[in-house]
């Protein structure tokens, strides 16, 4: 008797291990799934915007607003990214169906506080997401990394063919509740099958001590302006080229562009091969490939220079955040310059809308993130001396 038992002991273990083996994979996959509807959610304020300011009457302005509110919510979404990294999932997620759903029978006054509480949710999903799956990973973790930010480019990717139905009828209210139902499905997944891994139960980490010095302010600008020029070019894309082009189709294919040329951009730089190549090089070239395409597609109206400048322009971003933080974070330590990016990616593309409304023209509202870009070129020298030099010591 006790012989077979001993001998059912190696099955049965054998069996646990593979439910376990199964249900890590299908947690990697929804959450997966769930990150790449994050960056869908994150580019879908671009992708719709003219859809966004027809059905709630807003002006450019007002769209401005929008952005500001939105990614000034996701940077403090990731603040309030604390505690229980499960727990934390499951509040971006509720919170996002809530506005989302909200957003269906909203008025014009109710939307801009809507926008921000999205924007709090999507903040608190992408972080929380993040450091879950770095959590589980161990020494993956890099690749890991890697592999969501993909996945993220590659959601904001197929944005602009998602939104396509709203930019035709403006009714962009279905689409926020069509969002809004898949995040509820997902916060479901999370409350029911996450807590059960004991990964999910870990605290988040606590922000260790500056052992280093403190980031240096151009270092700081540098990363804001980065930000911000992605943010501003990738929310106002769909509304500059429909303007331009008086079309949705012209409107999405140039939208798609900007984000297919990012996440080529990304996908090439995460090659083997590339390591080859110094970062100060690859910030040269993507920065002067960045304000050569900014300043094509502020100056050229035609519908081929446009498609050309907007694949240009995301090809010219992709790497430039992520290599900028490959530079600093080993020297320099804090989260001061995620806050000044966040700070930049709501300001510039609010600045964009008020520019555009002042001058009632949205191709001189895109002077200012073309302005910003040809503003990176001429720091890159200085920045490059700043982080090829030794760190100044941290004060006690």
């Amino acid at each position: 008797m006790s012989e077979t038992a001993e001998a059912s002991c190696p099955v049965v273990e054998a069996d646990e291990q593979f439910d376990q083996q199964s249900m890590a994979r299908a947690s990697t996959a929804v959450l997966s799934s769930i990150f790449v509807l994050t960056g869908v959610g994150t580019a879908l304020l671009g992708s719709a915007l003219p859809a966004i300011l027809s059905h709630w009457s807003l002006s450019d302005r007002d769209g401005g607003y929008l952005f500001l509110l939105a990614w000034l919510g996701a940077s403090l979404g990731a603040a309030l990214s604390r505690g229980n990294t499960v727990h934390s999932l499951a509040r971006g997620l509720l919170l996002l169906t809530a506005c989302c759903f909200l957003l269906l029978r909203a008025g014009s006054h109710q939307v801009f506080p809507l926008i921000f509480g999205y924007g709090v949710g999507l903040g608190i999903a992408m972080t929380s997401i993040s450091l879950l799956r770095s959590q589980r990973s161990g020494e993956r973790r890099s690749r890991e990394m890697n592999r969501l930010n993909m996945l993220w480019a590659l959601g904001a990717l197929a944005c602009p063919s998602l939104a396509r139905h709203a930019l035709h009828t403006s009714r962009v209210g279905y689409l926020f509740a069509t969002i809004g139902s898949i995040f509820a499905l997902s916060c479901l997944w999370v409350l029911a099958v996450e807590l059960k891994f004991p990964s999910g139960q870990q605290p988040m980490p606590q922000r260790a001590s500056a052992r280093d010095a403190s980031l240096p302010i151009l270092l700081g600008i540098f990363s804001a302006f980065i930000v911000g020029v992605e943010s501003a070019m990738g929310g106002w894309m769909t509304t500059y080229a429909r303007r331009l082009d008086h079309s949705v189709a012209g409107a999405v294919t140039a939208t798609s562009a900007f984000w297919a040329g990012l996440l080529l951009s990304r996908a090439l730089h995460s090659l083997p091969a590339m390591a080859r190549i110094s970062s100060a090089a690859t910030l040269r070239t993507h920065l002067w490939l960045t304000a050569v395409s900014a300043c094509v597609l502020s100056i050229m109206v035609s519908p081929a220079w446009l498609l050309a400048a907007a694949f240009g322009v995301g090809a010219g971003l992709g790497p430039l955040y992520p290599t900028l933080l490959t530079l600093v974070l080993p020297r320099y330590r804090g989260t001061r310059v995620f806050l000044l990016a966040g700070l930049g990616s709501a300001a510039f593309p609010w600045m964009t809308g008020w520019v555009s409304t002042q001058t009632g023209s949205l191709r001189e509202g895109l002077l200012v993130p073309t302005g910003a870009a040809c503003l990176l070129v001429a720091m890159m020298w200085a920045v490059l001396r700043t982080l090829q030099s030794p760190a100044p010591p941290a004060r006690s």
